[in-house]
């Protein structure tokens, strides 16, 4: 296994791996629910986004490797009020033509929801995180979460970590992992948690 902080190069690699990881993810489900027979497609769009947004802005995406092939990514913002790059405006344009605006709504409605609960602190966000069917079990979340509040603690304004997830089964992990939960939100059916690791 190895661990590397991932550029642009990494991209296609990179939305390889997390669209295994969330082709049939509940947020994925929601925000793409009238995509019918384009939904990988769509996909695809979508996580790209994901990565590229973070990229653009020089914020990490890290992977861990196994057997020379990418099995897990985690997408993470930086605290700090820096200027976003004109780059992002046409990427969310891009995203929003290709999806639709229905579905462009729905994305927006879930993010805007699921911050609520988040801390007004300076702090990490993990926005994605995810691993290849074929290899969870083997420890890979752990690596990407343990890396990042190695970050965190580095970093000289944040205060923790935090995170969204969709899937109760994930609280438990997390809540194992030194997450507490924050807050607990219905997006229409979509149920989300907030939480919050702080630095040690």
């Amino acid at each position: 296994m190895k661990l590397e902080h991932l550029n642009r190069e990494d991209t296609a690699e990179a939305v390889d791996a997390l669209c295994s990881a969330f082709a049939d993810y509940s947020v994925m489900r929601y925000v793409l629910a009238d995509s019918g027979a384009d939904y990988d497609d769509h996909l695809r769009a979508l996580i790209g986004f994901f990565c590229n947004k973070r990229l653009v802005r020089g914020w990490p995406v890290v992977g861990v490797r196994v057997d020379a092939r990418l099995a897990a990514v985690a997408l993470i913002s930086e605290p700090g009020a820096a200027a976003a790059p004109p780059e992002l405006e046409t990427l969310r344009a891009d995203l929003a033509n290709h999806i639709g605006k229905a579905a462009w709504k729905r994305l927006q409605r879930y993010e805007a929801e699921s911050d609520l609960d988040a801390p007004e602190a300076p702090h990490h966000f993990l926005g994605v995180i995810g691993v290849r069917p074929e290899n969870q079990g083997q420890g890979l979340a752990r690596i990407l979460l343990e890396e990042l509040a190695r970050m965190s603690e580095r970093h000289p304004e944040s205060t923790g970590v935090c995170l969204n997830t969709e899937s109760a089964d994930n609280v438990r992990f997390y809540e194992h992992m030194g997450y507490r939960v924050l807050g607990h939100r219905t997006v229409d059916a979509l149920e989300t948690w907030c939480m919050f690791r702080p630095n040690a």
